[in-house]
């Protein structure tokens, strides 16, 4: 009252002035009033319109699948196709079990490009979420005891510089605040779990940090947390630590493992985790729909006219992963003889230097149009080729089942991959690449032991409904 009488008490021109500034500041304030108000509203409808799902279309039992958009590299029915969890989806739904996918984003997807029954926008929830500042009242949360000796920082400090190559300057700084922003996080994760309820979750890369903050907030609420392997398990620095996870650690860690072969089991129960986590093998659910049940993946009309591959050929394919083409390979394209076709992939996240794509394009004789290839399905190129080339790509798994040889230009790989299921050579010189390459594969599509995982699957996930 002591404002509006203020304002209408001048009467001279400057008073005028006066007056038609503080309108003009009344009105900015109401219109910036008015804005938050509708961002407000705003992030409760999202909020509403992404649980919908879980109210409207949902029984109250399902399995919350947890994935990220970027790996939508597959299609199916003409939608990018997540080959973790929608292959997971599939089978799911084919058993009477519903599923909801939580799916974070790491690029922009048009919804009616993608492929699953039902799917939350999970990092667009979590910011509408996160911004209304009604919830920040529970930052109480935040004021957790910490009690960490010397000692214990300065091995958290080696442990990431030795491990994961990086260097922590303040490793007491970091870790305190590291704890209370994941206090924090994990009690938000609690509401919102409280809220969408699933039965169980299924998630993948359980060492993201998103993911080890959700399982504990799963386990803290009794909900069951399940990791499905992804690639490499064996000398991957993640499953080695798992070794030395202390007891009171074992709570952000899920309560079992999915497996796609018998091997990888037996490494994991080697290095001691079997005493704390579930081992089950079930084996690839997506080479397993891709080749035993031969579901249609891709639609190859289009691609067999844009992609000539010529079955009387040797086909290789290049897998990239960001470190670009070795002097050596180079060389080896260049030189190979006219009847051998090189198919090159790149890495969907890691992007080449432009020296890479200048010289694949360089090449148009010998190698094929790396786009079209690139944005071609793996599946639909995969029985086409002989060969495989890469550094350490976990396509050397999926190429194990096809038949086709794996050409490796890593140590690793031969380490990681080489279980005695497929055929590996390493190569790390133009001339064993060009020795290697010589004759057509004759094992090519032999199909290699392929778990019935639509089986396993169903039988791994009764226990967490008909217990």
């Amino acid at each position: 009252m002591h404002f509006a009488w203020k304002l209408f008490e001048t009467k001279n021109v400057e008073s005028n002035e006066k007056f038609d500034s503080v309108i003009s500041v009344k009105f900015l304030f109401f219109k910036k009033l008015i804005r938050i108000f509708r961002k407000f509203i705003n992030l409760i409808l999202i909020i509403l319109q992404e649980c919908c799902y879980r109210f409207c279309f949902l029984p109250r039992s399902y399995i919350a699948l947890l994935s990220w958009n970027h790996h939508r590299t597959a299609v199916y029915s003409n939608r990018d196709f997540n080959p973790y969890t929608d292959s997971l989806s599939l089978i799911f739904e084919e058993g009477g079990y519903s599923n909801l996918t939580f799916e974070q984003s790491f690029r922009e997807i048009l919804d009616k490009r993608i492929w699953s029954p039902r799917y939350i926008r999970f990092s667009k929830f979590l910011s509408a979420y996160n911004s209304i500042r009604f919830f920040y009242f529970f930052k109480k949360s935040n004021e957790v005891e910490i009690n960490i000796q010397e000692n214990e920082y300065l091995f958290f400090q080696k442990e990431c510089r030795e491990t994961i190559g990086v260097e922590i300057e303040q490793p007491e700084d970091f870790l305190k605040l590291f704890i209370r922003d994941s206090n924090y996080r994990i009690q938000n994760y609690k509401r919102i779990l409280s809220i969408l309820s699933p039965r169980v979750i299924v998630l993948y890369c359980f060492y993201d940090i998103e993911n080890l903050l959700l399982t504990k907030a799963g386990k803290e609420l009794n909900i069951p947390v399940i990791e499905m392997q992804h690639g490499r398990v064996r000398n991957h620095w993640a499953y080695e630590m798992l070794s030395k996870t202390p007891e009171a650690g074992r709570s952000w860690i899920p309560g079992e493992f999915w497996l796609w072969d018998v091997p990888t089991r037996e490494y994991l129960k080697q290095i001691g985790i079997e005493k704390f986590i579930h081992l089950k093998v079930i084996g690839n659910p997506w080479i397993f729909l891709n080749v035993k049940e031969k579901n249609d993946f891709y639609d190859g009309s289009n691609l067999a006219e844009k992609i000539s591959i010529n079955s009387s050929e040797i086909n290789i394919l290049i897998t990239l992963q960001g470190k670009g083409i070795p002097e050596y390979l180079k060389n080896a394209i260049r030189e190979s003889d006219d009847k051998i076709k090189w198919f090159v992939r790149v890495h969907p996240r890691y992007r080449e230097d432009e020296s890479c794509y200048d010289f694949l394009s360089s090449l148009s004789e010998k190698v094929v149009d790396w786009q079209l290839t690139s944005n071609a399905p793996l599946y639909y190129l995969l029985p086409k080729m002989d060969y495989h080339i890469t550094f350490y790509s976990v396509v050397c798994l999926e190429a194990d089942y096809f038949g086709v040889k794996n050409l490796v230009m890593d140590p690793l790989a031969m380490e990681s991959y080489d279980t005695g299921v497929g055929d590996y050579a390493l190569v790390q010189s133009k001339e064993s690449i060009l020795l290697s390459i010589q004759y057509k594969n004759s094992s090519k599509n032999k199909e290699n032991n392929i778990v019935d995982s639509k089986f396993k699957i169903l039988e791994s996930i009764k226990p967490f409904f008909y217990s």
